[in-house]
């Protein structure tokens, strides 16, 4: 059942908040089934590759937080479920529906913060003013049932837009066409084989920049109204709140770090990444960063977001969370 639930976490994680990585899912690859938890001499932090790294970097040059020793590991985001499994995180970002299911599954995590606020952007070559002028045409998403999905099919449901899967254009419906990755999905907006791409940062980015003609044509987390609570820290409950403390001061000091040193900040993930893995943060920019939208929301602030968010999901695929909302101890509020 464990080695299940790993699975299942991967392939959340690898794809729905993720989306421009790609990795074969290899739960127990790096921390086999029953691995000794983390302890309190050092305090180690898992980062999934990509986006949510950012969350983090200022800090990987540390090597004590609030007195305790501290380790930060970037690992292939389709691996990260394997550290909250087997308990050897302490700390570990993950994306805010994974983190329900981690909790749902009595796992010793609890939600501390909101670090990422989505990083979705819909991509193509031709203009549109509205969702529904996404009628008749076909739109190519990453990961079906994964978090770019369960986010966009929520905004054509709000806004009353009927929606099929196919590659096909059908009248007065969005055709939604799968693609397992960002690099999948690039050279299909390319050729237009789809109008246009729902991606994540920085695959946004690339095809920017390889992609003649195309442009960011929604910012999704506008659409959804002034962002949401994509991925947080959850936090082992033997970790104490002295040190959440520190790490959050931390935090809020060197939060215009990655935005102002993109590229040392992208040579900081690559020296970060598990032995044998390699980064597929390829292009960091300024503008990649604040895309990104990074920045540090604590539990206590971000509670209705969270629940506002996972309640939508539920209400789509009540699986993607666990199967139930999660009660109030799954927020831990750090006094």
């Amino acid at each position: 059942m464990k080695k299940f639930l790993i699975l299942l976490l991967s392939l959340l994680l690898s794809v729905g908040l993720f989306a421009c990585t790609n990795g074969d899912v290899t739960p127990g690859d790096d921390t086999p089934e029953g691995s000794t938890p983390g302890n309190n001499e050092v305090i180690e932090i898992y980062l999934p590759d990509g986006a949510p790294a950012l969350s983090l970097v200022s800090l990987f040059d540390k090597t004590e937080i609030g007195g305790q020793t501290v380790k930060f590991i970037v690992v292939p985001s389709s691996n990260i479920a394997a550290y909250l499994m087997n308990g050897k995180a302490d700390l570990a970002i993950v994306p805010t529906n994974a983190a329900a299911i981690i909790y749902n599954r009595d796992n010793p995590y609890k939600y501390v913060s909101a670090n990422t606020h989505g990083n979705l952007f819909m991509v193509g070559l031709d203009d549109a003013d509205s969702l529904e002028d996404l009628k008749g045409k076909v739109v190519g998403v990453i990961g079906q049932g994964q978090v770019p999905d369960l986010i966009f099919r929520t905004l054509l449901g709000d806004a009353g837009i009927e929606y099929e899967v196919g590659d096909k254009p059908v009248d007065g419906k969005v055709s939604l066409y799968y693609a397992q990755d960002g690099g999948t999905l690039l050279p299909l907006i390319k050729t237009g084989k789809v109008n246009y791409g729902v991606l994540g940062e920085p695959a946004v980015t690339t095809a920017l920049s390889n992609i003649e003609g195309s442009k960011v044509i929604f910012d999704i987390q506008q659409l959804w109204g002034e962002g949401y609570p994509q991925a947080g820290l959850m936090a082992k409950n033997s970790v104490s709140d002295d040190f959440l403390k520190a790490l959050f001061d931390e935090l809020e000091q060197n939060e215009s770090y990655a935005e102002q040193n993109p590229g040392e900040a992208k040579e900081r993930i690559a020296a970060h990444m598990i032995e044998s893995s390699e980064t597929t943060v390829k292009v960091l920019t300024a503008d990649t960063v604040k895309r990104c939208n990074v920045r540090l929301v604590k539990a206590e602030d971000c509670k209705d977001d969270v629940i506002a968010f996972l309640t939508a999901f539920y209400n789509l695929e009540p699986s993607s969370i666990g199967g139930k909302l999660p009660d109030a101890d799954f927020f831990r509020i750090v006094k």
